[in-house]
């Protein structure tokens, strides 16, 4: 039983899942999510540049894992929070992917997109492990024949819910018994569930080896974690709305609160890191702070 709702950050899964030696696992993810043959995916699957593209408003933007075979190309997103910003940013990764694709004399030679997003929350709030949502017609739900979009999201929290003999029982090409690595916090019942399957054995102790390096930094409790968060922002919210007396206060008091609250938890894993006397690049790369912030932090 997982005991507490617990959940890797993005970063950290992004890092396992772009591993050279774990390309089998990540292979098997998006066959599991697609229903279709994970050697067949694994056997041309290629690692691509995760700079969306250089247009100037997205420029710098990068995706956290793109890959693509002869039939597809698959966007992967770990998403820890429910925003509507990391929404939006996700929906312009699937326009970037049709347009970087999109050359003179080849207008409608494009791969289909498939993003599969890892969610720590369930997005729908409908209780269900993955949702897929394609581009359809309303009335009578009927998917356009031309649409070449697939959207799948991944609830990351319904697995939480389950209990390990419920994971035991399952097919080990089975999504949620893939996935329940990431959940479950019990290295022993981890061991027996991975034990003799030797791609989760690779993929366990390559977490094991993370963990090592970045002690719990990467880790929050995802309840807790959550309702302080909401919080929060609640309170920033309504005292800049108190304080300007309009309707246009609450929204920018929202979005003020989420742009400190995530200001200030790279602030802290700065710290921990820096107390670890891990170097500046390293921090950076885990924080997305400036070497100068960082500098800032170190002699304060």
């Amino acid at each position: 039983m997982v005991k507490e709702k617990m959940f890797l950050k993005d970063v950290f899964i992004t890092k396992l899942l772009k591993d050279v030696e774990c390309r089998d696992y990540l292979a098997s993810i998006i066959g599991a999510v697609l229903n279709i043959d994970s050697e067949y995916v694994l056997a041309n699957l290629k690692l691509l540049d995760t700079e969306v593209n250089q247009n100037i408003h997205t420029k710098d933007q990068e995706v956290d894992i793109i890959v693509e075979n002869e039939d597809m190309v698959v966007n992967i997103e770990i998403n820890t929070l429910n925003t509507k910003q990391s929404r939006m940013k996700n929906n312009s990764y699937v326009a970037q992917l049709i347009i970087r694709q999109t050359f003179p004399g080849k207008l409608y030679d494009i791969k289909p997109i498939v993003q599969i997003n890892v969610d720590c929350f369930d997005l729908y709030e409908k209780k269900e492990f993955i949702y897929h949502s394609v581009m359809m017609e309303e009335k009578y739900h009927l998917k356009r024949q031309d649409s070449n979009i697939d959207l799948y999201d991944i609830n990351l929290d319904f697995l939480s819910e389950l209990d390990y003999n419920q994971i035991r029982n399952l097919s080990e090409k089975d999504l949620k018994w893939l996935l329940y690595i990431f959940v479950c916090q019990d290295k022993k019942l981890k061991n027996n569930l991975y034990n003799k399957n030797r791609m989760m054995n690779k993929v366990e102790k390559k977490m094991e080896n993370f963990m090592k390096e970045f002690d719990s930094l990467l880790y929050y409790n995802h309840d807790e974690f959550r309702a302080a968060e909401i919080e929060e922002l609640r309170e920033e919210a309504i005292k800049l709305a108190k304080e300007e007396g309009i309707e246009q206060g609450k929204k920018e008091g929202l979005k003020k609160g989420i742009e400190q609250g995530s200001k200030l938890a790279k602030l802290d894993m700065a710290k921990k890191l820096l107390a670890k006397n891990k170097n500046l690049e390293e921090i950076q790369e885990f924080t997305d702070l400036t070497i100068k912030e960082i500098e800032e932090l170190k002699a304060s």
